[in-house]
């Protein structure tokens, strides 16, 4: 977790949370969208020191939906595949926005090619534990971009020892009457969330 501004107020109340259940991290800079990657680099530094004998981990944001049981079936079944994997619904097509008026807008002297390298969209991602070491140990020696999926991408590249996986229906959007038929659904509310989980959680077992 990480600060919009520099008001204290409340962090009272999730320090006590943190004490009692140790499930918040708190991280110093403050959380923008120019600082995405900053939060992701610094999440995945903070795994590996405290996470090493896991061996995928699962990032996704906070409005998407996830099964996990269907997820952890998928790397159950292709743990040797995925060893040193990045895994999701993955793009090698993706142009860089030079446009200033956009959100992903991205310079030149950021970075300099019009096509970003293959990546998995960041709203949610698979990462194992060899693949965690490899982007921390290269991150701090190439240049990236603020955009978290586009950076992670970069990232891989640059590494070349990890492979990327793109899993047919692993993102849907929003929910509809029926439980997706995916691993992920993206652009869910808080309510919407708890409602697909309640209705379709224990449902679908495999797709």
């Amino acid at each position: 977790m990480s600060f919009t501004g520099t008001c204290q107020a409340g962090l009272g109340t999730l320090y006590k949370e943190h004490e009692q259940f140790q499930d918040i991290l708190v991280f110093d800079f403050i959380d923008t969208y120019l600082n995405l990657t900053t939060k992701t680099l610094t999440s995945f530094n903070w795994i590996y020191k405290a996470c090493r004998h896991v061996q995928f981990y699962l990032k996704i944001d906070d409005d998407m939906f996830v099964y996990p049981s269907l997820v952890f079936t998928l790397l159950v079944k292709q743990k040797q595949k995925f060893q040193n994997g990045y895994i999701g619904d993955c793009t090698s097509n993706a142009g860089v926005i030079r446009s200033p008026r956009s959100k992903y807008f991205v310079s030149r002297e950021m970075f300099k090619s019009n096509k970003y390298p293959p990546f998995c969209f960041g709203t949610a991602y698979v990462v194992s534990n060899y693949s965690v070491k490899a982007i921390l140990k290269v991150y701090k020696s190439i240049p990236i971009t603020h955009l978290e999926d586009t950076a992670i991408g970069i990232i891989v590249q640059h590494d070349q020892t990890i492979t990327i996986h793109n899993i047919p229906r692993w993102r849907g959007m929003g929910v509809g009457a029926s439980c997706p038929r995916t691993y992920t659904s993206h652009g869910l509310t808080h309510h919407q969330i708890v409602n697909t989980w309640l209705k379709c959680g224990k449902k679908i077992s495999s797709l």
